[in-house]
């Protein structure tokens, strides 16, 4: 329960339930939806100076409101801008010359580009690929027909950019045109959205080998840093654009009658084409030149400091830069973090103190491939290894009435919590219980928890990956989405847009803040941090059991399946470790509720807590990265290398059909798991496990004790 476990110390003892009203009462629509038209009223692309004006603005802003700690924080990646742009039917019957618009709106201040996409001028045969996936890419192999040399055009959605473009070239395409298909608007009816011309933005930076600068992986891009251009892996080497429907329409009908027509690669122009494979006869120029150079960006951060544990944090973020205006994405999370700052300031003024220090972010770059956070985060590793206890992100807040939330499952049953006493204004009941009615259903409690916060990784975009997936710290991301956010990296994504359809009345924003507002207040002000290792390994549980199939079963190379024995034992083990450190948990909660305070109570409670910080970092394994993205280090979630989509036990995953290889990821994983329990049990661990280590003798005394 929310008050029974949180306990709220300030200098002039402002009670709990009086905190919490205040952050319920103090967010104003009024002010957000200020904050709001500052951030959407024009374009600002990282890097321009727009961007940075929206930066020196977010500063003083943080100021004014009282957190006079504030900076703007610089680095130097390199970028890269559009300066020519051409495509065009070049050859073929006269009826399908054309050369297209590339035009989204008479008023666009940005031609739509993808961020490091390759310069290059290409001509090939147009081929459709349906979505540019793995398997589409395939299925076209198999019918035998020709994908070298072509021009691929594949449909926006099912997987990121980046990995259609990756995909293309793999299978030796010379470049790639992602458009819009009128599948992702045809249920919207809005007659004033020139629907035919959307084009969605995008970043081509395999962000699935490492985010952030390509040229300085697993460092800070400050202004002296070396960058080698020639050891980064995740840039494209064919060009690419994004375009609309009506500039790949008459593309598609060069390919009419050539190739097959898949069935299920039948978009929502049916009525228009007929969406054949190809390819094409006419043949297609693409011409694509950027301008790379190093440019500067600029975080905003600010630091309200804690008064008893000022060395230990609590990170909160948001994108600031867009495409374009970006009034959903990301203006709508970046004036949900101003509000949230000004109402800080507030408590500020009336004594209110946090116990531990927050830190408030506006990052930028993200658009390209999260720079902002990964530059920060790779900057200051050795800082947030020691004082980091959570990252809260919030990255476009508001683009419909339904809650979503990906998370670390050691922060679900916290915002299980929070949601559970916010008011949905669509509804009139909890946050949580509009989310619950919107899921699968479940009896069980904490499957209803696992099943409603997703894992972190599910979102390609979220700047959670630095912290998460290369620091080991606990995070989470949250969003209230819809349906009708088919404007998404395009120029419609305005204000207009959000006044009329995305949150007209602003209440949505409203109650982001409430939300954002208590999870940030329960981590920097609960003497006892609200964080669930049991949860955590409820879910290895689960995932775990997907994973490991029956003995008599066999993999796809007709071998019999591994079973993981060790990884099993060791997460049996860890199960119950955490249930008893859960069960210590509540008994010091239950001190600090009956008010029975002493010295060594406060000693067993920053070790418990230390431990809970520690617990996350333990799931950070160098021994268990892919050879080829060693960027990614977390062991329990990784973001699939071929698809975005979350992987389980990636390690696993991976060598599913070689038991000689599983069997050695199978003795890493459980010292992973080992020194998870041994973390919890003790406050002790290794962040690395050498792939040549001896496995140490199994502790078969799970007792918990806070005891040094």
């Amino acid at each position: 329960m929310l008050l029974s476990c949180a306990m709220f110390r300030t200098n002039r003892l402002v009670e709990t339930e009086k905190l919490i009203d205040l952050m319920k009462d103090l967010p104003s629509t009024e002010s957000i939806h200020s904050f709001f038209l500052h951030y959407a009223s024009q374009s600002h692309l990282a890097g321009s100076p727009e961007d940075h004006q929206l930066a020196q603005w977010t500063q003083k802003q943080f100021i004014h409101f009282g957190i006079k700690d504030s900076s703007i924080q610089t680095y130097y990646p390199y970028l890269n801008y559009p300066t020519n742009r051409k495509l065009a039917i070049i050859s073929g019957p006269p009826e399908l010359l054309y050369e297209a618009t590339l035009k989204e709106a008479k008023d666009e201040t940005i031609p739509a580009f993808h961020g490091y996409s390759a310069s290059g001028n290409v001509t090939g045969p147009i081929l459709f690929v349906n979505y540019g996936r793995f398997e589409d890419f395939q299925l076209l192999v198999s019918k035998n027909i020709t994908v070298p040399g072509s021009i691929a055009l594949v449909r926006h959605g099912q997987i990121p950019a980046s990995l259609k473009v990756k995909h293309a070239e793999a299978f030796k395409c010379v470049g790639v045109l992602v458009y819009t298909d009128p599948e992702e608007y045809k249920h919207i009816h809005d007659p004033s959205m020139s629907w035919d011309t959307v084009v969605h933005r995008d970043s081509v930076l395999n962000k699935y080998l490492y985010p952030g600068d390509p040229f300085t992986a697993g460092y800070g891009s400050t202004h002296n840093a070396t960058r080698n251009q020639t050891a980064a892996t995740n840039l494209p080497s064919i060009p690419s654009l994004p375009i609309s429907w009506s500039d790949a329409l008459p593309l598609l009908r060069a390919t009419e009658g050539h190739g097959r027509v898949e069935s299920d690669w039948i978009g929502g122009g049916i009525k228009e084409v007929g969406y054949y494979t190809g390819p094409s006869v006419a043949l297609c120029n693409l011409v694509n030149y950027n301008e790379f150079k190093m440019k500067p960006i600029w975080n905003v951060i600010g630091h309200i400091k804690g008064h008893q544990e000022p060395n230990k944090a609590i990170i909160i973020g948001n994108q600031r830069d867009a495409w374009d205006y970006g009034a959903a994405a990301p203006s709508s999370g970046s004036a949900v973090l101003l509000e949230l700052a000004r109402v800080f300031g507030i408590l500020l003024q009336k004594g209110w103190q946090p116990r531990r220090s927050i830190i408030l972010a506006s990052w930028d770059g993200s658009e390209y491939g999260n720079i902002g956070s990964t530059e920060w985060v790779e900057d200051h590793l050795e800082w947030l290894d020691a004082e980091a206890v959570a990252y809260l992100d919030v990255q476009q807040a508001v683009t419909g009435p339904r809650f979503s939330a990906q998370a670390s499952p050691m922060l679900s049953r916290l915002l299980v919590d929070v949601t559970s006493i916010v008011i949905d204004p669509g509804t009139s009941q909890s946050v949580f219980e509009s989310w619950l009615e919107q899921s699968p259903e479940s009896d069980e409690e904490d499957n209803t928890i696992l099943s409603l916060v997703h894992p972190l990784s599910v979102e390609p975009g979220l700047d959670t990956l630095a912290f998460y997936e290369h620091a080991g710290i606990s995070s989470l991301s949250m969003s209230f989405t819809g349906n009708k956010y088919a404007v998404a990296h395009s120029t419609f994504d305005r204000i207009s847009w959000m006044e009329k359809v995305g949150d007209p009345l602003f209440e949505y924003h409203q109650t982001m803040v409430r939300i954002w507002g208590l999870l940030t207040l329960r981590l920097s002000n609960d003497i006892i941090l609200p964080m669930s290792p049991q949860d955590y390994t409820n879910s290895m549980k689960q995932e775990l059991s997907k994973l490991i199939v029956k003995p008599e079963d066999t993999c796809s190379s007709g071998n019999a399946t591994f079973g993981y024995p060790k990884t099993s034992k060791a997460l049996e083990k860890l199960i119950r470790t955490t249930a008893k450190f859960q069960r210590k948990i509540q008994g010091l909660d239950h001190m600090v509720v009956t008010n029975k305070k002493s010295k060594k109570l406060l000693k067993h409670i920053n070790r418990a807590n230390a431990r809970l910080v520690l617990f996350e970092r333990m799931l950070i394994s160098p021994a268990l990265a892919d050879k080829s993205r060693e960027w990614y280090q977390h062991v329990v979630y990784r973001p699939s290398a071929s698809t975005g989509a979350v992987q389980a036990f990636p390690a696993i995953t991976a060598h599913l059909d070689d038991s000689d290889q599983a069997r050695l990821i199978d003795r890493k994983l459980s010292m992973v798991l080992k020194n998870a329990k041994s973390a919890l049990k003790k406050g002790k661990g290794k962040y690395h496990i050498s792939l040549d280590e001896e496995e140490e003798d199994e502790d078969e005394d799970d007792e918990v004790t806070f005891v040094e």
